[in-house]
Order: C-alpha cells, then sequence, then structure tokens
C-alpha cells in the first residue's frame, strides 16, 4: 500500500500601491479602474453607453463648470488615436493601444434636450442622438471635428456633466499581459495617463453667433495585475491509494504496479504551474513489519503534463523542479506512482511509503 502525497499550496503575498493623481484643481481626471488576476479582467466603474451597448462608459460623471449660457448647443468631439502604454513596476510595460481608445462623448444636461432647427457648420459625428437628458456622439475614426444634434440651450448652461464612451477589448488586454517577459510579469499596478480635448458648438444669446469652445480632460488608466494565485491544491481521492499489479505476468519474474494520484488544482495560473519535489523525501516503500529485515521496494514517479515526466526512478528524484504544462483556473492531472521489483525479493505483507510535493504559480 502506499499512502497519498501531501500537497502543499503556495499563495502569493499581495502587495498594495496607493496611486496618487494631482491635477490642477479646475481640471478632473477620468479613470479606468481595471484588475487583472491570470486572465480573469474586470473593471470597477464601467458601465454600458447609451450610445451602444458594444461601447462602454465610466460609472461616474465628471462636472464641467463656468460654461456660456447658449440658446443652442450640439456636442462635438474629435477622435485622436493615442498609444497607450501601461507602466508597471520595475518599468515593465504593457502597450494596449489597440485595445482601450475613446470613441466618443456622453453629455448630461439639467433638462429633457429638445431638438432644435438651427444648424453648426461641422460635419456630423457617424452616431449621435439623445436619450432624456443626455447626448452622445461616436466617431471611432477620423481625425475632424464632428457633432451630433443640436439642441436647445434655454439661454442657460448646456451641459453639467460629462464622459468618455470607451471601446475596450478585454483579450487583447489579457494577451497584452500575457506576451510580457516572465521576468517581467510582477505583481502590481500597471498606469498610464494621457489628456485630451473635446469642443463643443454653441449660439451666444442676442448676438446669435455661432461658435465652437474646446475643454480639456484628463484620462488615467490603472489596471491591478496578479498574474496568477492558487487557491487550492488537492486530490480527487484523497485517502490511501492501493497498487493496480494487473500489469503482472503470471510467468514474469517482476512484481510490477501502478498507483494512480489525480491532482486538482485551482485558481489562477495562465502560464503554468511549477512541481517542486523538497529534499528529505524518500521514495521506497517500506514493509509494515519492520522488524522482518525485508528489502525496500524504490519506487518511481512520473508526471505526463510536465517538462521533465520522469520524477523519480529507482527511488533517486531526477529533478528538483519542474514546470507542468497546464492552464486555467481549475486543472486536473495526473501523478503515477509506479514499482518492478524482483518478485523473490518481495516479502509477503502490506508495504507504505509517502512522500511530498509542492506546487507554485509559474512566473
Amino acid at each position: 500500500m502506499i499512502k497519498k502525497p501531501y500537497l502543499i499550496k503556495l499563495l502569493n503575498n499581495k502587495n498594495f500601491l496607493l496611486l496618487i493623481a494631482i491635477y490642477s484643481s479646475n481640471c478632473f481626471s477620468f479613470m479606468l479602474d481595471g484588475e487583472l488576476t491570470g486572465n480573469d479582467l474586470k473593471f470597477r466603474n464601467v458601465v454600458s453607453s447609451v450610445s451602444s451597448a458594444s461601447y462602454k462608459t465610466l460609472a461616474d460623471w465628471e462636472p464641467e463648470h463656468n460654461l456660456l449660457p447658449t440658446t443652442a448647443w450640439s456636442p462635438g468631439f474629435k477622435h485622436d488615436s493615442k498609444n497607450i502604454v501601461l507602466v508597471g513596476p520595475s518599468g515593465a510595460k504593457v502597450d494596449i493601444s489597440d485595445a482601450v481608445s475613446i470613441v466618443g462623448l456622453e453629455y448630461k444636461s439639467s433638462n429633457a434636450l429638445e431638438e432644435v432647427s438651427e444648424k453648426l457648420s461641422v460635419t456630423k459625428c457617424d452616431t449621435y442622438g439623445t436619450s432624456g437628458n443626455i447626448a452622445y456622439v461616436v466617431n471611432s475614426s477620423g481625425s475632424t471635428v464632428c457633432s451630433g444634434s443640436v439642441v436647445n440651450g434655454y439661454n442657460a448652461m448646456p451641459y453639467h456633466f460629462i464622459r468618455p464612451i470607451l471601446s475596450i477589448d478585454n483579450a487583447k488586454i489579457v494577451e497584452a499581459f500575457n506576451n510580457l517577459p516572465i521576468e517581467e510579469k510582477q505583481e502590481g499596478f500597471y498606469n498610464y495617463s494621457f489628456g485630451f480635448t473635446y469642443p463643443y458648438g454653441f449660439i451666444v444669446p442676442a448676438s446669435g453667433v455661432k461658435t465652437w469652445q474646446n475643454l480639456f480632460k484628463n484620462f488615467v488608466i490603472s489596471i491591478a495585475y496578479k498574474p496568477g494565485y492558487i487557491a487550492d491544491v488537492r486530490l480527487e481521492n484523497p485517502g490511501v491509494h492501493e497498487f493496480d499489479f494487473s500489469m503482472t505476468k503470471p510467468e514474469s519474474p517482476y512484481l510490477e504496479g501502478i498507483a494512480k494520484f489525480n491532482v486538482i488544482a485551482t485558481g489562477s495560473f495562465p502560464t503554468g504551474l511549477v512541481l517542486n519535489i523538497p529534499t528529505g523525501n524518500d521514495f521506497s516503500l517500506k514493509h509494515i513489519n519492520g522488524k522482518l529485515g525485508a528489502a525496500d521496494i524504490p519506487i518511481d514517479v512520473i508526471c505526463p503534463n510536465c517538462e521533465v515526466q520522469e520524477l523519480v526512478t529507482d527511488g533517486v528524484e531526477q529533478v528538483s523542479t519542474t514546470k507542468i504544462n497546464v492552464s486555467g483556473t481549475k486543472v486536473k492531472f495526473p501523478i503515477d506512482v509506479k514499482i518492478k521489483k524482483e518478485r523473490e525479493t518481495v516479502a509477503l505483507g502490506q508495504y507504505y511509503g509517502n512522500f511530498v510535493f509542492t506546487f507554485g504559480l509559474n512566473l
């Protein structure tokens, strides 16, 4: 008989970083706040845009102050492609330029928006419209100023809040982080900030002058990255595992057997796991009656999913650590224990043994 291996789970220490962004008192910052654990990316402050279910926006609005009163106004937008390269611990860089972009804006007024017949001489955006007291404009390409619906300004400040409409490709963000060299995959915050201007058009009361004004905003992207974690490692069938001797041929002078262990790991490990063999293991089976003087039976240990599959041969460990080629959030992989011993050297009775492996993340 053979006892189960004791499996020790390794958990990463948590690192925390306080991100402080300071800007002038009259310039608010938008922040896209994300968390990437393994391959699981979540944004804490993202909601669907009223412009389209395929676009996102931030849950919070940023206020505007002291805009001139107007009789009519129109939301505007100017698409500007940005090179967005997040910078993490020790200067590690993650390019997500093709994964995140500002494609439009949502404007929030204090009144329900009513379209008027006035016109402003600017090209219309690809998508625009109103919903209640929100006006939106979307232009996913091009570099010229575009406008949306012209709405009544009621001789008051045209709108009071604004927020960006975003195109976010989660899969590309995850891929960009996975492409980091292993030595640069450090837990921590990966950040980038940039400024952008946006225009809106309005008609000045009394004079009827039609004009445009550019305003400036800051945008911060912050993603808390944890390359992976191990929540639990266990045997599929805990308890004593007995050898199967059915492979032994009656005429063979050797006694051959195998005990199969299925290991289940849960957590997040996009780049695989690592199996470690601590020193001090005894890779042999011993007779339950120690006074009998029976010879020990050396074992072989095989890990089919490991880069080095033969972990132990004839009782001697062949490697101290090896990568396990698995990935995901819940995986199962086998570890086989085999014996092959001359029949005449095996005493009658029960044999037992145990060994210890530890598991960690492949970082």
